[in-house]
């Protein structure tokens, strides 16, 4: 469990699996989109393969391009087309200011996962 600030956060901050997949299926900018990766997330059907306790640095994932248009500001910062921005601080400025809760992963006997979710559920946690 961590909560990233911009000045804790650099290109090699290693990040879980399960970190980045919230972060990108659920906190994405579609401003942006992922240039020059070199971990593989995604199948070519765009399903989410990356096992969640995998660790990678997240400059590992490559770099954020801007997409939006030409002089549109996010984060307080002005974009030119394509426009690229390295990935750390994208996750920085989304995740720092969005982490009100924590993602949390376990692995757990299968025959306990239902008491387990429910025992989350009832302590306020959202299954996603």
């Amino acid at each position: 469990m961590q909560t990233v600030t911009k000045t804790e956060m650099t290109r090699d901050t290693v990040i879980t699996g399960a970190e980045f997949r919230d972060f990108y299926k659920n906190h994405w900018p579609r401003e942006f989109y992922i240039d020059d990766c070199g971990v593989d997330f995604e199948d070519e059907r765009g399903d989410y393969i990356l096992p969640d306790d995998a660790r990678h640095p997240i400059g590992d994932f490559g770099v954020a391009v801007w997409q939006g248009k030409t002089g549109e500001t996010w984060a307080g910062r002005s974009f030119q087309d394509h426009e690229m921005i390295e990935l750390h601080e994208v996750y920085a400025e989304v995740m720092g200011k969005t982490q009100k809760q924590v993602l949390v992963a376990f692995r757990i006997d299968p025959e306990k996962a239902e008491d387990f979710v429910a025992a989350a559920k009832e302590m306020g946690a959202t299954l996603i």
